[in-house]
């Protein structure tokens, strides 16, 4: 009896586990070696100490319930909580317990999962991270497909400035911002005529075709002679001169 007892002990208190067993009320009654290093206290101050003082508070109360559980069920019962260390170092701890015969006691092991539960996370953080890289990879794409419709809107549309429909409502319809000369000379350098031609069909010199092209671009608040054109062409300005 006393070479089991002494085997039984060896195999007790040098496991590479952590055992130990407690009472109804979860107060400690024996520790092996490798529990008293997990929890980071000496055996002498671990014996008769409720063990839930290490559980986390926010932990305590599943706890309990698994404690309950233990001498209810008569089966191997398991739970996840943290345990915090004298040093306030918190261990998530995996425990596994089973009640004894005499149920007034229950044999407990821990097992540390503080790395497993590390990796998780780690891998949690990492996929929210790649989650979040590929919603800004879509809104990128969303973002330049937007700007490549609205370069074909532009290139198919009149681009025009400033705040044109009160210079022409409709063809021909601001006599009284634009002058005739000024309607003519629109005329015709719409339909293609360079300034020469259209200072020869009006009789007028070329310096005098400029200053009403540029009167007109002013009128009309519009910054080049693409959208000047652009312009007369919406507005289905064409030239009427015999």
């Amino acid at each position: 009896m006393e070479v089991m007892l002494a085997k039984y002990t060896d195999l007790f208190e040098f496991a590479p586990v952590s055992y130990l067993t407690l009472d109804r009320d979860g107060t400690i009654c024996s520790i092996n070696l490798t529990g008293t290093s997990l929890l980071g206290t000496e055996r002498s101050r671990l014996n008769g100490r409720r063990f839930e003082h290490f559980v986390a508070g926010a932990d305590r109360s599943a706890f309990a319930t698994f404690l309950e559980n233990i001498f209810v069920t008569h089966t191997k019962e398991t739970c996840e909580v943290v345990l915090l260390k004298e040093g306030k170092i918190q261990l998530y701890v995996q425990i596994e317990a089973i009640s004894e015969e005499s149920e007034r006691e229950c044999r407990v092991t821990l097992f540390d999962v503080t790395d497993r539960k590390h990796a998780v996370e780690s891998l949690r953080k990492e996929k929210m991270a790649i989650e979040a890289l590929l919603k800004m990879g879509q809104a990128a794409e969303a973002l330049r497909n937007a700007g490549e419709a609205a370069l074909v809107g532009l290139n198919s549309t009149p681009i025009l400035e400033g705040p044109l429909s009160s210079a022409f409502s409709s063809p021909h319809a601001n006599n009284n911002k634009i002058s005739q000369r000024e309607n003519q000379v629109l005329q015709l350098l719409v339909d293609g005529n360079c300034t020469k031609e259209v200072a020869s069909l009006l009789n007028i010199s070329g310096k005098t075709v400029e200053m009403h092209r540029i009167n007109l671009m002013k009128k009309l608040e519009i910054t080049s002679m693409v959208n000047l054109v652009k312009f007369a062409i919406r507005e289905g300005i064409t030239s009427d001169l015999a």
